[in-house]
């Protein structure tokens, strides 16, 4: 376990052999993360099969209170699957950023979660002239393109500029003294909202 000044940041590394060279490259880029103030809390997990390589987490789940972010902490997940990382440590060990990109395949330009940190408006100008993927009158919905899109109409109307999230739990949650609890089935792929006294 490791703490950083201000926001602790703790690292817990079960059994495997990659899991020294995951925490090598992952750590400093998670700490800088947490410390710049781009995320005031967050965790990050690594699972070879049913095996919980890495685990770190750190910063605060609620900065009002300075709240620490726990292991137990519940929030929305963010998930990749089926990553080969042999492959991925072969090809970019040397210059390894924490990069998402295969959960926006129809975007004209690569769009990243920093980029939509960075500056959302160039991504929301990528997903407005988005080629059609798929025949006109096909229902399909990009639910990354959805939420990305509700999260800029929330930034441009807010006098704030806050995000959908920030401006959901500091207008809606802590003024009603309510928790926000997100919950993912696998069964159905849905996920449900429960407000909890």
């Amino acid at each position: 376990m490791f703490f950083v000044s201000f926001a602790a940041i703790t690292f817990i590394s079960l059994y495997h052999e990659y899991a020294d060279l995951i925490h090598l490259i992952v750590s400093p880029s998670f700490r800088n993360l947490i410390q710049s103030g781009a995320e005031s809390g967050s965790s990050f997990s690594v699972y070879r099969g049913t095996d919980n390589v890495l685990n770190i987490f750190g910063g605060y789940m609620d900065k009002r209170f300075q709240l620490a972010w726990t292991q137990n902490t519940v929030t929305q997940t963010f998930s990749l699957g089926l990553l080969s990382v042999s492959f991925t440590f072969i090809c970019s060990h040397t210059r390894y950023s924490i990069l998402y990109t295969a959960g926006y395949p129809y975007f004209l330009d690569p769009v990243t979660l920093s980029f939509w940190r960075d500056d959302y408006t160039a991504v929301i100008r990528n997903i407005t002239h988005q080629v059609p993927s798929h025949p006109p009158k096909t229902r399909l919905v990009h639910v990354h393109s959805l939420a990305l899109l509700a999260d800029a109409i929330v930034r441009k109307v807010d006098p704030k500029h806050r995000t959908l999230a920030h401006y959901f739990m500091e207008e809606i949650a802590w003024p009603l003294g309510k928790l926000l609890f997100f919950y993912w089935t696998s069964l159905n792929i849905r996920i449900y909202l429960i407000i909890i006294r």
